[in-house]
């Protein structure tokens, strides 16, 4: 029997063939292979390295890259330029919206050279619209900048760690990677000059310091980032 014919419960398949792979373990509570198993991956870094993205988004969303639905929080992602998209069903402005990263390994087996590819940061990198999209194209496309607008940073209440631990553990590895919650600029309600008395004058000094809630809207966000070509090996 030929060593590539044996199967099941036989680590000869995953014995390497090309000086060019690299070997990806993982163990724990990492994967659904119980406490005690593991989950190896061979994979070529010419073609793509595997990238971490963590989010942490507190409304139902849906997370695009490259215009494919994200499927995986560990995908192998080729060198060059990518486009993430996000969808959120609802959102109000001066709420975050999204706090985000996406890390890889520049040195396989070196978990102190971990690379920061993308952190969600006020700046202009990441940007929104509210207006509705007339096809899929903004997934892909990073270059109209119609109807967008840079994120700020803003408020997003920390999830609570005993009725939510698993996004309490991915908001703090967030947190502590340097990655910010990012919305929309909220709104302000200006008086206008000379009505400062009266009645007049008093409902809009309560309406500066209680504005009405905007009605929840749906938000498109999207960001660029870039993914290194190895060194040749």
């Amino acid at each position: 029997m030929s060593e590539d014919s044996l199967k099941l419960n036989s680590l000869v398949r995953f014995s390497r063939h090309s000086t060019h792979l690299h070997l990806e373990e993982h163990g724990h509570c990492e994967v659904p292979a119980g406490c005690g198993g593991v989950v190896l991956r061979w994979y070529d870094p010419r073609a793509g390295v595997p990238v971490l993205f963590r989010a942490y988004i507190p409304g139902p969303s849906r997370i695009f890259l490259d215009g494919a639905a994200l499927a995986s929080s560990r995908p192998l992602v080729a060198p060059g330029h990518h486009v993430l998209a996000i969808e959120l069903e609802a959102s109000l402005p001066g709420q975050g919206l999204v706090t985000f990263s996406a890390t890889y390994d520049p040195t396989p087996g070196d978990e102190a050279g971990r690379a920061r590819v993308l952190l969600s940061l006020p700046g202009g990198a990441w940007v929104f619209n509210t207006s509705p999209a007339p096809d899929d194209g903004w997934r892909v496309c990073d270059d109209d900048p119609s109807g967008w607008v840079p994120m700020v940073q803003s408020p997003m209440d920390t999830p609570d760690r005993k009725s939510g631990w698993g996004s309490w553990n991915r908001f703090d590895a967030l947190t502590r990677l340097g990655a910010q919650p990012l919305g929309m600029p909220a709104e302000r309600t200006d008086a206008p000059q000379g009505a400062r008395g009266g009645a007049l004058g008093r409902w809009l000094a309560a309406l500066r310091e209680h504005p009405p809630a905007p009605p929840a809207a749906a938000v498109r966000i999207r960001t660029t980032f870039e993914v290194a070509a190895p060194l040749p090996s």
